[in-house]
Formats: C-alpha cells, sequence, structure tokens
C-alpha cells in the first residue's frame, strides 16, 4: 500500500510539473527568437473632441436621510422664514 501511495504521488507531482513553463515564454530546446509568432496586426483610430448631446431626461424624487421637526416654544405667528 505504501509503494502504490508513493507511484501516485509521483505521478501527482509529474503531472503538475509537465504543465508549468518556462518563465518569460521561452520553451525549453528553442532558441531565443526563433518559433515565435509575429506580433498581431491591430488598427489605429485618432480620437477627437467634440460635444455630445444627451437626450435622454430622467424623473427622481429626492428625499432626505434624517427629517425634523421644528417647533416654537413660544406662542404666536410666524411671518416671515429667514433662512
Amino acid at each position: 500500500m505504501r509503494h502504490f501511495l508513493s507511484t501516485v504521488a509521483l505521478l501527482a507531482m509529474a503531472l503538475c510539473l509537465a504543465g508549468c513553463e518556462l518563465p518569460f515564454g521561452k520553451k525549453g530546446g528553442q532558441a531565443q527568437g526563433q518559433g515565435q509568432n509575429p506580433p498581431p496586426v491591430v488598427s489605429v483610430a485618432e480620437l477627437k473632441a467634440r460635444d455630445v448631446a444627451w437626450p435622454q431626461e430622467f424623473q427622481a424624487t429626492a428625499a432626505g436621510s434624517r427629517s425634523v421637526e421644528v417647533r416654537a416654544r413660544v406662542q404666536g405667528i410666524i411671518q416671515k422664514r429667514l433662512y
């Protein structure tokens, strides 16, 4: 049983190492610069600043996160709010 577990562990480590690549994309046995794919062809577009219309309208209701109730400490009528 111990021999079987050792064999399974060795095979698992070998599979893990087989899935690893060398750093910086170098493949084993190939000289640097050989066997590499050419760089992909890309298109370039120039950007120009311009005004963009924003035709959308949105409706919403706003409410404060806190509300307070103002009560008078004296009797009378409020004629003007100065705030």
